[in-house]
């Protein structure tokens, strides 16, 4: 087994598959914080976001509802705050977590938490490596 190959499988077998992030949110002056979600949880949810759309043309008429798919990411991945907590379901005039997070943060705010939740769980680390090497050319 090559060197490389050994240090792959010691990262692996070392690495902690509980990886948070906390987040400042402006308008509230306070950090969320939310835990990765593995691939086939956000499977699920998205599954859960698809629709038909009738009016799409071709083969693929199905769609993903994003506003959905964020708000369901965050409920499924906030650790901080618990958007099931009773006080918060009555305070927003919510049935359940995901309506509680429509109804309490801002759309950008989602935005936000759902690319947080995105990058915890190693979507988006291309991107770190597509600055580092742009850095390095200048």
């Amino acid at each position: 087994m090559s060197e490389q190959n050994t240090s792959t499988i010691d990262a692996l077998l070392a690495a902690d598959p509980n990886v948070e992030e906390s987040i400042y949110i402006n308008r509230l002056g306070v950090y969320f914080t939310v835990r990765a979600l593995k691939g086939n949880t956000i499977d699920k949810l998205q599954e859960q976001c698809t629709y038909h759309n009738p009016k799409k043309k071709g083969k693929n008429k199905r769609e993903i509802d994003e506003e959905k798919l964020g708000s369901l990411m965050i409920t499924e991945s906030c650790v901080n705050p618990d958007f099931s907590n009773p006080q918060l379901l009555e305070k927003y005039n919510a049935s359940n977590a995901a309506e509680c997070v429509k109804s309490a943060l801002l759309a950008g705010e989602i935005i936000t938490l759902s690319n947080a939740v995105l990058d915890a769980s190693g979507y988006n680390n291309g991107d770190d490596e597509e600055d580092e090497l742009d850095e390095v050319k200048n």
